[in-house]
């Protein structure tokens, strides 16, 4: 069984993460010309005071290319649509072959062990292991990859649009890149830290529960009830605290991807319209 964690992605869904990067090349031209559709309705058909718009060699009606452009742009839209939802079926595919991969694995080691080991392993912990603690492989199987290629497609297809439009308004775009180079993975790597800080803490609960309720009669015995009860306060305050890092880092990753995915229209309608302006 492979050590590192992508070397096990890597090695048993290797042909589904080549199906999901090519995917993903593929959905960067539809990026591209959802971004140049607008420029041509404001250029070609909006600003142009012809009775007729040329376009493709082709000589159109202004309402008839507003309407062409306009369906064009919408069809755009649905094919994306159509395949994000392809390549997100496909992720959580892949997620959930590789979980149940390796569920059964780690089964088979387990099986493996000799009868001393168990006198010295305790089995709420053996269950969360399997169970509970591998299940967040399966979006980061699918994500691992075609993620990061994702995200920097995107931004050098972006990027490409700006400076095909204007050296100046390209740039600007360029105040994008360290957002997406060094902040954004930045968090994503305390986002991880976070998830693994409370696996281990989730696993030492777990295990401190199951001898709880083991020990129970010397717990009301000796009157350590309340002694046991802050115990657990402070664990579960501690979980509370790293579930709500994780929520405020993961929900503050989502505003920044979103503010980028807004960024490009809005340097392209500011710094653009001020230098049509000038």
């Amino acid at each position: 069984m492979p050590v590192h964690i992508i070397e096990y992605i890597w090695k048993y869904s290797k042909w589904q993460q080549l199906s999901l990067i090519a995917l993903t090349f593929c959905s960067f031209p539809l990026l591209y010309f959802t971004l140049e559709i607008p420029k041509l309705i404001i250029n070609d058909v909006l600003s142009n005071q012809s009775d007729t718009r040329s376009f493709l060699g082709f000589d159109f009606e202004p309402f008839t290319l507003l309407l062409t452009l306009s369906f064009s742009l919408l069809g755009l839209v649905l094919i994306s649509g159509v395949f994000k939802i392809y390549i997100n079926t496909l992720k959580g595919k892949v997620g959930e072959t590789l979980i149940r991969r390796l569920r059964y694995m780690l089964m088979t080691q387990l099986l493996k062990f000799p009868l001393q080991r168990f006198d010295h392993m305790p089995s709420g912990e053996v269950s969360i292991t399997i169970v509970q603690e591998t299940d967040p492989l399966a979006g980061f199987a699918g994500d691992s990859f075609a993620l990061p290629i994702f995200q920097g497609g995107t931004l050098l297809t972006i990027l490409l649009f700006m400076f095909m439009q204007d050296w100046i308004l390209g740039i600007a775009s360029l105040a994008l890149v360290p957002i997406q180079i060094f902040i954004i993975p930045r968090l994503q790597r305390q986002i991880n830290f976070l998830r693994k800080e409370r696996i281990q803490r989730v696993r030492v609960l777990s295990s401190r529960i199951v001898e709880t309720v083991d020990a129970i009669e010397e717990v009301h015995i000796q009157g350590t009830r309340r002694y046991t009860l802050a115990e657990f306060s402070y664990r579960f305050g501690e979980l509370y605290k790293i579930r709500l890092a994780i929520f405020k880092k993961k929900f503050f990753l989502k505003f920044l991807n979103n503010l980028l995915g807004h960024m490009t229209p809005f340097l392209f309608y500011a710094v653009g319209g001020y230098l049509i302006i000038e």
